[in-house]
Order: C-alpha cells, then structure tokens, then sequence
C-alpha cells in the first residue's frame, strides 16, 4: 500500500480496513467473481459520475501530481454500510437518495454504474448527525466488503493497477473557481 494511501486510512475516523487482513488477489476475485463486468456505457456513465460526486474543484489541487484515487468493481457497490444502535454494522441497499446528492439508490446505481467503485480521501467527508443508524462513509479509503459488512483491504495488485492520481480539473467548474489558478487571480 503506498504512503499517501496509509496517510488517508490514519485520518479516517469510522472506517477500518485492516492492513494486516487484506485480500489476496485470489481472494478478491471470488468474491466478486459473480458480479458482471461493467459495459463501455457504465464505465463511461461512472468516469461522468466520479468527476461531480464532490466539489473537487474545491477540495483538490489545482495542479500535479493530485490526490490517488483508486476505481475498482465492488460486489456491494451502491450499498450503504450502516452503524447499527447496537454497535455492529450492515449493508443496507438504499431505497431512496440519501444525505448527500451523489447517494443514489442501489438500484438506480447499478444501472448507470454496475459494480464500479471509487475511494479518494480527499474532500469526501460528509456527516449526517440526524437521527437513526449512522451510514459509514466508504469513498474514503479503498477496501472490498465482505458478506458481513466487514471492510477488507484491496489486493495490491487492485490497488496499482487501478491507482491514478487526479487534480481539481476532474470537476467541471474548476474552470470557473478562478482562486486556485494564480496566474488569473484578481487581486
């Protein structure tokens, strides 16, 4: 796992992922084994859907070399992982759009997206503090769950082979948030 991966799992709070309980490759390929492979469309539909699920302009730099953000296939993409009362978590299909606007259905999710998922620890922090289970962020760090809502670290082969690092030019109005561009500053 690269350094600036184990610098965003020491800053996340609610998530784990085990380093030491990591998935093999062959591991990670059974359990999503099952899952259909996204089609051009979805691939294309998710790349759309990644770029504004945040304000990126505002959260990453403007510049190289950018913040990693890993994509890879999820069998419980869509899903929500839910804090129960008692403590233990679940995952939970979402019915309805959530808190935040890039929370969409599972249903609705997996027609656009298929399995496609996407972790990046910069500018996803979004806390509901209403009432009911807690919905545990999991576009922070990128890790696979498994049928118990336990989060397992990806395969390092996953992780470089789908690791790039991106700016704030994935999001369409970074063009227009003229402060993180020096040379058009108006001041």
């Amino acid at each position: 796992m690269s350094e600036s991966w184990k610098n965003i799992l020491r800053l996340t709070e609610l998530v784990s992922v085990n380093e030491q309980t990591g998935l093999s490759l062959g591991q990670y390929i059974d359990l999503v084994a099952e899952v259909p492979l996204p089609t051009q469309q979805q691939k294309h539909d998710f790349a759309i859907y990644v770029s504004h699920a945040h304000s990126w302009y505002k959260h990453l730099p403007p510049y190289p070399p950018g913040v990693p953000f890993c994509f890879f296939i999820d069998k419980y993409a869509g899903c929500d992982r839910v804090l129960q009362q008692d403590g233990t978590l679940k995952i939970a299909e979402r019915e309805k759009t959530g808190f935040h606007y890039a929370d969409i259905p599972t249903e609705r999710y997996r027609n656009r997206f298929g399995y496609l998922a996407f972790a990046c620890g910069a500018g996803t922090s979004v806390v509901h503090r209403g009432e009911g289970p807690i919905v545990v962020p999991r576009d922070k760090i990128p890790g696979a769950l498994h049928n118990h809502a336990v989060m397992y670290g990806l395969p390092k082969e996953i992780m470089e082979a789908g690791t790039i690092h991106l700016t704030a030019v994935i999001h369409a109005l970074s063009a227009s948030e003229v402060s993180i561009w020096p040379s058009t500053r108006l001041y």
